[in-house]
């Protein structure tokens, strides 16, 4: 995210508008890629992207990249949404 403008408590209503760029579907596994852009009023604070993974319990189960047992790196966010 790259801020333009500062935000703080007397910034207001800051809207976020976000368009989807890409979907990507395989092997129980769906990821999706977003750009972003936070406003107040007309004018644009802050702009990026970002993506998101959905992942069905048998594509967890099957996942490579982390050894058995390991916890995930310290800056990656896992949440179960169930």
């Amino acid at each position: 995210l790259t801020l333009e403008q500062p935000i703080h408590a007397g910034t207001g209503t800051v809207t976020t508008r976000a368009k989807l760029t890409s979907v990507s579907e395989s092997a129980g596994m769906i990821l999706t890629f977003f750009e972003l852009e936070l406003f107040a009023g007309d004018t644009r604070l802050a702009h990026g992207d970002t993506h998101f993974g959905y992942f069905t319990a048998a594509a967890l189960a099957a996942q490579k990249g982390l050894p058995n047992g390991d916890a995930p790196p310290a800056d990656v966010l896992v949440r179960d949404l169930r």
